[in-house]
C-alpha cells in the first residue's frame, strides 16, 4: 500500500483514493493527481496532498459537513 508523508507523519492510501484533476487545479496546473487524507482528530478537515510535489499540501473541508444545506448547483 502506498504512503504519503505529511508533516513528518506517514499516511497510507489506496489507488482508489487518488483524485485526478485532468486540467490541474486553478493556479496549480501541474497538480493533476492528489489524495484526500482524513484528519480524525480534526474532523471535518482533510489534507489535500499532491502526489507529484511533496510541498503542495492544503487543508480542506467537506462543505456538506459544515453546511447541511450546501449544494453546488451545477447543471
Amino acid at each position: 500500500m502506498p504512503t504519503i508523508s505529511i508533516k513528518e507523519n506517514n499516511y497510507s492510501y489506496t489507488e482508489d483514493d487518488v483524485v485526478n484533476f485532468a486540467e490541474g487545479l486553478v493556479g496549480l496546473p501541474k497538480m493533476r493527481d492528489a489524495v484526500f487524507i482524513a484528519l480524525p482528530d480534526y474532523k471535518p478537515f482533510y489534507w489535500l496532498a499532491s502526489l507529484s510535489d511533496e510541498n503542495t499540501r492544503f487543508i480542506v473541508v467537506d462543505p456538506n459537513e459544515m453546511f447541511a444545506d450546501f449544494s453546488l448547483g451545477v447543471d
